[in-house]
């Protein structure tokens, strides 16, 4: 009897201990994860440099240490728990824990790698990938993309009158291509970005490039430039409550004046010209609080400015009192056109066609243990979110863009304007 007792009690001791070690193992695995995640991986890989990475990461091994100490399942979805927690709030705006500027940087990284780079198809990359193209006319919807980017660079050159021999700083640099471009028209060129992938691919091909925030004051930049460029990167200012379009334009209009002081001292002090550049999308209000809106400024962090008389980009940068327009143009139909023409452009709508699509089935399975905005970024590519801007529609699956159409009530537009400082 005593002999049964005592291997019952050797029994339990062990299996006790076999429970501890399993904890231990479980603990230290995850510490382990965390320390791979927050502070190896960003060392060779800018892309995961990134604080919503580290925040979630962080989130994880909470969960997983309290799971191992209590045994209770839903520890092991704490970081999902918060993100769908804070996306409710948000959606209310009323708080958003994960830093916006991230989500931004995140878009950008990861645009560079799959629309630039070229990793995984054979196509010729460009500027047609992130942007706008220009197409005045019917022989321009012929050409090659390559000759369309040029196309668009010399209408730029002309509407904002730049010469040779003049500075210009184009802010939200993307794929880099118009330095290149001005460069070779001896023009001098710098770019700011978000995405630190992109800041230091340029820097390898020999152009003077920054990872900076345009926001934020940079003695480097000072009295240096003739010309100053938003090729569609104003959208990224003011970086939440796009369902509520009140607080919204306040804090849009706040951050335009912050920014045009900013700015400012980066203009040659003797430079005769002064002028600004802006490439922006606007939504109609009605559309702010709709989910395909939702699902943009969620995919890429930043909200449209209002598409409403004295709440547009260009007439709060005549607000400010320091520029004043001096070209205005609607030019909505060149970023249709070519996010229906190009399928390698990033809005074109993605499907399960080709074998690379199934790397985005991939990123959405593993987005709760890294990037839980991966989500958002796989239906707004899966439902062909960008197209709704310009008729109201999904195009799921649409990879052909056979149901895109550019109508005339269609809730974005997209303007061109030239502001010159005026004091």
């Amino acid at each position: 009897m005593k002999m049964k007792l005592k291997k019952k009690i050797l029994s339990n001791n062990f299996f006790k201990m076999l429970k501890k070690t399993k904890n231990k193992t479980l603990e230290l695995s995850i510490i382990f994860y965390g320390i791979i995640m927050i502070f190896i991986l960003p060392i060779f890989f800018k892309i995961f440099n990134n604080r919503i990475i580290f925040l979630n990461t962080v989130f994880l091994m909470i969960g997983v240490i309290l799971y191992s100490r209590t045994k209770k399942i839903y520890f092991l979805f704490l970081n999902m728990i918060i993100f769908l927690i804070n996306e409710i709030l948000y959606r209310f705006c009323l708080i958003d824990i994960y830093p916006k500027e991230d989500k931004t940087k995140m878009f950008y990284d990861i645009t560079d790698i799959w629309h630039y780079k070229s990793y995984f198809t054979k196509e010729p990359r460009g500027m047609g990938n992130f942007s706008e193209g220009y197409y005045p006319n019917e022989e321009s919807k012929k050409e090659s993309q390559k000759k369309n980017d040029i196309r668009k660079f010399d209408n730029w050159i002309e509407i904002m009158n730049i010469k040779p021999g003049e500075t210009v700083l184009e802010c939200g640099c993307g794929s880099g291509e118009f330095i290149k471009y001005l460069k070779s028209k001896n023009i001098k060129a710098v770019g700011i970005t978000l995405s630190e992938v992109t800041a230091n691919r340029l820097k390898s091909e020999n152009i003077e490039a920054y990872y900076h925030d345009y926001r934020k004051p940079n003695q480097k930049l000072n009295n240096r430039f003739d010309h100053i460029l938003f090729p569609g990167s104003l959208e990224h200012l003011t970086l939440s409550y796009i369902n509520c379009p009140d607080i919204l334009y306040s804090k849009q209009k706040d951050n335009i004046n912050k920014l045009m002081e900013n700015i400012s001292p980066w203009f040659k002090k003797n430079s005769k010209k002064k002028h600004i550049f802006t490439a922006c999308l606007h939504v109609k209000e009605k559309y702010n609080g709709s989910i395909a809106a939702h699902l943009l400024e969620r995919s890429y962090g930043g909200s449209y400015f209002s598409d409403e008389n004295g709440k547009r980009l260009h007439d709060m940068i005549d607000g400010s009192k320091s520029f004043k327009k001096i070209f205005l143009q609607d030019r909505t139909f060149d970023y249709f056109y070519i996010s229906k023409k190009n399928k390698s452009h990033f809005g074109a709508p993605g499907g399960f066609n080709e074998p690379v699509d199934i790397l985005s089935i991939i990123a959405v399975i593993f987005s709760p243990f890294i990037y839980p905005f991966l989500i958002y970024m796989f239906l707004y590519d899966k439902l062909g979110v960008w197209m709704w801007m310009f008729d109201g529609n999904y195009h799921v699956l649409d990879t052909n863009c056979k149901t895109c159409e550019l109508t005339k009530n269609r809730p974005v537009n997209l303007y061109y304007s030239v502001h010159k400082k005026i004091n």
